[in-house]
């Protein structure tokens, strides 16, 4: 029997340094291509108060009701003063549960790239990751007093029926925060 030499490594013990040393390698080097990707730009909005860049200011996204007697929350336009490629947007939030960005298809219709529901943060970063010139924010849902009568927004805000609008209160965002690619 031949005696092991004192400087052999283990066969697990050398699986793991390589593990560990791939698995680090890889996140450095994804965070030296993520970190200045992005940066802010200034943008316009249907509702003025979401890109003032004032954060004591929030403006209100109302419902309105349809034909069919059912509430709806208005769709909030972003525009870009060109077309760039955005990464993503922060929602400064006050009294918001959910929402969805949508991006302007070729075919004339709107593509969904992100959505989220019973949002609780006041910061949410929403993905767009579309060339755009413009794209869209529609709310689904706002929060809502545990004391209300009727349907909780949590739920599907286009139920909502002509009697539950007294019950229910426009969505608040502070401010909007768009982040796109450097040219």
């Amino acid at each position: 029997m031949t005696p092991r030499p004192r400087h052999a490594t283990p066969v697990g013990a050398m699986t793991l340094c390589v593990f560990v040393s791939v698995a680090c390698g890889c996140a450095v080097i994804q965070q030296a291509f993520e970190e200045p990707v992005s940066e802010m730009i200034s943008v316009t909005c249907t509702v003025a108060e979401l890109a003032d860049g004032d954060m004591a200011t929030s403006g209100e996204v109302g419902f309105r009701v349809g034909d069919s007697g059912q509430a709806m929350y208005d769709m909030i336009t972003i525009r870009l003063p060109e077309k760039r490629f955005v990464r993503h947007v922060d929602v400064h939030a006050l009294r918001l549960a959910g929402f969805s960005i949508y991006v302007p298809h070729r075919d004339g219709r709107r593509r969904l790239t992100w959505t989220g529901s019973e949002l609780r943060r006041d910061t949410i970063r929403a993905k767009v990751g579309a060339e755009v010139e413009e794209f869209y924010l529609h709310v689904r849902s706002a929060e809502v007093h545990p004391d209300v009568v009727g349907k909780a927004l949590a739920g599907n805000p286009t139920s909502i029926q002509m009697r539950d609008v007294n019950d229910y209160k426009p969505a608040l965002i502070r401010e909007l925060e768009v982040f796109a690619r450097p040219e």
